[in-house]
């Protein structure tokens, strides 16, 4: 794991990598930017398979979302992508659109002139897969029970306890919608319940 600020003096000799992890990919919003150079070069000359990982994969506009799609595609990719504006080539035509912008219009620079919410959402369905807090905790979290180190992790939260153990109930594990609370009279050989919220 690098972090962002030593992206530019490292990765280039790192060795390849078949796939690259990027966390908080919103931050590599400038495409002129040095870090954002050196780590399309290196994804270019390793063809690495990337993920990108954020929770605010667009903070100003759509086109942060299409400079962090740059990052992995290719020329040709991202001058047919398969599908196209729709929203924005319904509402001026498409003989009207081809004479503004003068591009393909399967291509990541038309969706670049798109400010509809519709095309981007549709553009991003082809690479996104979306996963709320909410959606995590309730299908994939798993109470990590640490006696040791006092708390309880669901996730990647953590929620502080006491220095008792914990567990989960038998039979059945605690889900996300489960709360630890102390059994009363609790002792460090004694066990925590989860009840409902």
């Amino acid at each position: 794991m690098r972090s962002l600020s030593n992206i530019i003096n490292e990765l280039p000799a790192l060795r390849r990598y078949r796939l690259l992890i990027l966390d908080e990919s919103h931050n590599l919003r400038n495409q002129e930017g040095r870090r954002y150079k050196v780590i399309k070069d290196y994804i270019e000359k390793n063809e690495c398979k990337c993920i990108l990982l954020s929770a605010t994969p667009y903070n100003k506009s759509y086109l942060d979302l299409s400079t962090q799609l740059r990052l992995f595609l290719s020329q040709e990719q991202s001058n047919d992508l398969g599908i196209r504006p729709e929203k924005l080539v319904s509402s001026i035509g498409e003989s009207t659109f081809y004479t503004w912008y003068q591009c393909p219009v399967r291509s990541l620079t038309a969706f670049e002139k798109s400010e509809y919410a519709d095309d981007w959402r549709d553009l991003m369905r082809l690479y996104l897969v979306r996963r709320t807090r909410s959606f995590i905790q309730e299908h994939y979290a798993e109470l990590v029970l640490r006696p040791d180190a006092g708390f309880c992790s669901l996730a990647m939260a953590r929620a502080p306890i006491s220095r008792s153990v914990c567990r989960a109930p038998s039979p059945s594990r605690p889900t996300a919608k489960h709360r630890m609370t102390p059994m009363p009279g609790s002792m460090p050989s004694q066990w925590w319940r989860p009840s409902m919220r």
